[in-house]
């Protein structure tokens, strides 16, 4: 009878821990489907003053990695805690200058109870695609961000003058076509090519004979 006892204390004995303690019992608590039944409410209520385009008080709630993150009230939920839990007392307030959202229908008690649980469990938010692209800038996608890619300078047996690698690519673009590169400007020409691309404007007599007479190598 002793043996049977032990037996049976030890096969409840691990249920019997996790239900005394609150968050153990929190844990075990079965959570809401987040694709299925909490990410559509987040869309719902929150996406227009909390999305991608718009983020109120700093906040965005559409991506994973900002949900977490919080806003400038700090973190929207404590896992294991909805009592505790910022998102909890904004959708339940009932001060109009706290209340979430802030117009259109509030959230329904069954709503409220799904996100309590959620939250309850653990505020499981399984990663996806979406979750890993919005944390991309769009705006560093521009070229001009990129690095530059490394290129071989081309060999060129063209005798034209070379003062820089770029003089070796134009020249491998213009061998193939029997072009050659013109001859280096003069500084009077120089000079007015660089006042109507900097300026707009050609430089004046003083400029292009202050400019000519300078030795310094242009």
């Amino acid at each position: 009878m002793r043996r049977i006892t032990a037996v049976f204390l030890l096969a409840i004995g691990p249920g019997l821990l996790l239900a005394a303690h609150p968050l153990g019992a929190a844990q075990a608590e079965k959570s809401p489907d987040f694709e299925s039944q909490i990410r559509p409410l987040l869309q719902q209520h929150c996406s227009q003053c909390h999305g991608p385009e718009t983020q109120r008080g700093g906040l965005r709630l559409e991506a994973r990695s900002f949900f977490f993150r919080g806003g400038d009230s700090g973190p929207v939920v404590n896992p294991g805690q909805s009592d505790s839990s910022l998102l909890i007392h904004r959708i339940t307030s009932l001060d109009t200058d706290l209340q979430m959202p802030p117009e259109g229908p509030r959230l329904t008690p069954v709503e409220v109870q799904l996100l309590r649980s959620w939250i309850d469990a653990g505020a499981s938010w399984p990663e996806t695609d979406y979750d890993r692209q919005a944390l991309i800038d769009p705006r560093k996608q521009h070229w001009s961000f990129q690095p530059l890619p490394s290129r071989i300078v081309p060999p060129v047996t063209d005798h034209a003058p070379q003062s820089s690698d770029i003089d070796r690519f134009l020249i491998a673009q213009l061998s193939p076509h029997g072009l050659t590169m013109n001859p280096p400007a003069d500084r009077r020409t120089l000079i007015r090519r660089a006042y109507l691309v900097m300026t707009g404007l050609l430089p004046t007599p003083q400029q292009v004979d202050s400019f000519v007479g300078d030795p310094t190598p242009t």
